[in-house]
């Protein structure tokens, strides 16, 4: 009796929050903007939910298709771009959640910061119990003007959802990963950092010195031997995976994507270490079989969500050195900078076997957040990097350059210099006829009065904004 009447007051309950939610006109119009239509069909009106200070939205073109979004400036009165809204599914690869994509619509801006996400259909497992949960105002405003530079990883900048990780981890990876093709095809995003690629280079430059055996001796990696019954054994080979650049070293760059994927999606862990497994029994390997403690703390197993596959240990530094890698994701708990005790128990062995693992030389550095590069050449790479010949190379005046048409004008100009320095008849005829040709007929960018006066009134920004006008316009007047 006791129970029925507790589960009536709950349904009671429910119905009046159910009812509030429904009448509330604020709660009814956040709920209907977030709510997934469950169709990949767009409305205009959603571009605006994903891009709310754009004015007016283009057609969708381009590769990847995107509608450019528009606005008038307040201080000219001309229209502007503010940015893009696409779909995920027309930016492939699309990143898989618990039951398979789920398609979203994205807007990005101009300064590379995202501006808005709307689920648009998905599949996961939990909509079959708790319906649309995964349309919530407080998950979906945490994208909104996020860089795309940014990790987008759970627990650190991103909140999930509790039993919904993978989910929120395909939603999150997908749209950043997804933002950034997109503003790189249209908004001159590059990925690239040139500090922090200067410390991946020194990372793996010092890395490579070493020699495996040199490695065994310095401590660099442990090694743990194991014999099981009818004289096998089992190896195993730790050390410390805790950064790109290393992981990258070790066992290969796709592998470490892979394993840092994995650990992300579970746990946004970037704290692993290598665990490669050789011998002639590495087949009997069960990583179930596997925990860890750190001073007095209980041992604690590593469960599924705790080891990530990292490949055959084919490439990378492991190679040869090993049958097949993973990764061990440490808890935040675990103390990287101090030594912890990992044990293992073949099968058919009754007590476990033990291995103390701490990171030394380059990679406690980089566990303690040391710094790789000095700060004067952190200097001397952000100067150069900022110099005006590396921003006219990046960002030259005249745009994307038409190389083909600058090469074959080069081509031109080179044979009329060596026609007029000759002063051969031959060679100025055919001067003559490749000039009229190419520039009469197939390109028709001869010089006219009409580049004059628009050079006169606009100022030689005119010339500089195209490179084969401005070496034809040079070469004329030297």
């Amino acid at each position: 009796m006791m129970a029925r009447r507790t589960a009536f007051l709950f349904f009671l309950t429910w119905l009046g929050m159910l009812s509030t939610l429904l009448t509330s006109p604020v709660a009814a119009q956040s709920w209907e903007a977030t709510a997934t239509p469950f169709s990949t069909d767009v409305q205009p009106d959603w571009l605006h939910e994903v891009m709310p200070e754009a004015e007016e939205f283009g057609e969708k073109q381009g590769d990847p298709p995107a509608w450019p979004a528009y606005r008038t400036n307040p201080e000219n009165g001309e229209r502007e771009l503010v940015g893009y809204v696409f779909q995920s599914n027309d930016v492939p690869p699309e990143e898989r959640g618990f039951s398979g994509p789920i398609d979203m619509l994205i807007g990005v801006d101009t300064d590379h910061n995202m501006t808005g996400i709307k689920l648009l259909d998905y599949v996961e497992a939990h909509r079959r119990t708790y319906g649309d949960f995964l349309a919530r105002t407080d998950l979906l405003a945490q994208y909104r003007d996020k860089p795309i530079s940014d990790d987008f990883q759970i627990t650190r900048d991103i909140d999930g959802i509790a039993g919904s990780t993978v989910s929120i981890f395909a939603i999150s990876r997908g749209a950043r990963n997804a933002a950034r093709r997109v503003a790189e095809a249209y908004l001159d995003y590059d990925p690239g950092d040139p500090v922090q690629e200067a410390r991946d280079a020194r990372i793996i430059e010092e890395m490579s010195q070493y020699n495996w055996q040199e490695m065994l001796d310095n401590g660099m990696v442990r090694q743990l031997e194991m014999p099981v019954p009818g004289g096998q054994n089992i190896v195993f080979s730790l050390t410390y995976m805790g950064h790109p650049a290393l992981g990258e070293f070790w066992i290969g760059r796709e592998a470490y994507a892979r394993a840092e994927r994995d650990a992300s999606a579970y746990l946004a862990g970037d704290e692993m270490v290598l665990l490669a497994v050789g011998g002639n029994a590495s087949g009997q390997f069960r990583y179930d079989q596997l925990r860890f403690s750190q001073d007095d703390s209980p041992s604690r197993m590593i469960t599924a969500d705790r080891f990530v596959p990292a490949g055959n240990a084919d490439t990378g530094m492991i190679e040869g050195h090993a049958d097949f890698a993973g990764a061990i994701v440490l808890p935040e708990n675990i103390d990287i900078t101090r030594p912890f005790t990992l044990s293992y128990r073949p099968l058919g062995s009754v007590d476990p076997y033990t291995v103390e693992f701490q990171p030394v030389g380059l990679g406690m550095r980089l566990a303690r957040d040391e710094d790789v590069l000095s700060e004067q050449e952190i200097e001397e790479i952000l100067r150069a990097e900022n110099s005006w010949v590396n921003q006219l190379m990046e960002d030259p005046p005249w745009g994307v350059t038409p190389w083909g048409k600058v090469i074959i004008l080069l081509l031109i100009l080179s044979l009329a210099m060596v026609a007029f320095f000759r002063k051969s008849a031959r060679l100025r005829w055919i001067t003559l006829g490749a000039t009229t040709l190419y520039l009469g007929f197939i390109d028709g960018s001869f010089l006219s009065i009409s580049h004059i006066t628009s050079t006169l009134t606009q100022g030689p920004g005119f010339l500089l904004s195209n490179l084969p006008l401005l070496l034809f316009a040079a070469f004329t007047v030297i």
